[in-house]
């Protein structure tokens, strides 16, 4: 059994890429591919190693394409991670550095007069919240986007034509072997 296809085939979708409270998210969206998601959530598939191999690629590529334009050598780039179930898999990749979220949206309210309290008051880093107060400064740290989340080209829209011919092929390798294990005939 061959993977469903769109009436016009399997096309992408564009979908906007949005960012929020320090996180920047995009969407691939391709025509057709619904079908075989629901088709291996309904094998009760467990396991998409094709589709997880095609994944960690894609982050890779990501992972190289947010060094690259990474602004200071001490924002650290993470390893690709795998999130979501069998059926609809999804990679996330991140920058570990405080600075991150102010470098790339700005910055307008700094907090002052924290106390610090023992490790062990449960805060995980330490500060007590209750404690301080906001100054807003004016003009405040600009935005200097680097990733593109705000303004211009992002990385993740560069490497979009790769990550969608590399998802159709793997979606249908990992719809036509788990079909062919449950002792279905791909003819």
């Amino acid at each position: 059994m061959a993977l469903p296809q769109a009436p016009a085939g399997y096309k992408f979708i564009p979908v906007s890429t949005r960012g929020a409270k320090g996180t920047f998210s995009t969407s691939i969206r391709i025509t057709g591919l619904k079908a075989a998601q629901q088709g291996i959530k309904d094998m009760n598939v467990q396991s998409v190693p094709i589709i997880d191999g095609a994944l960690m690629d894609i982050g890779n590529v990501l992972a190289i394409g947010m060094d690259a334009v990474k602004p200071y050598q001490s924002f650290k780039v993470g390893s690709p991670v795998l999130r979501g179930q069998p059926h609809a898999r999804r990679v996330s990749v991140g920058i570990a550095h405080k600075a991150a979220r102010p470098v790339e949206f700005g910055r307008k309210n700094w907090w002052k007069g924290y106390s610090r309290p023992p490790a062990s008051f449960g805060s995980p880093s330490g500060y007590s919240m209750k404690s301080g107060y906001k100054i807003a400064r004016s003009p405040g740290q600009p935005a200097r986007p680097y990733l593109g989340v705000i303004a211009g080209p992002s990385v993740a829209k560069s490497i979009e034509p790769y990550a969608g011919k590399k998802l159709v092929e793997a979606y249908e390798k990992q719809f036509e072997a788990s079909h062919a294990a449950a002792g279905g005939n791909n003819s």
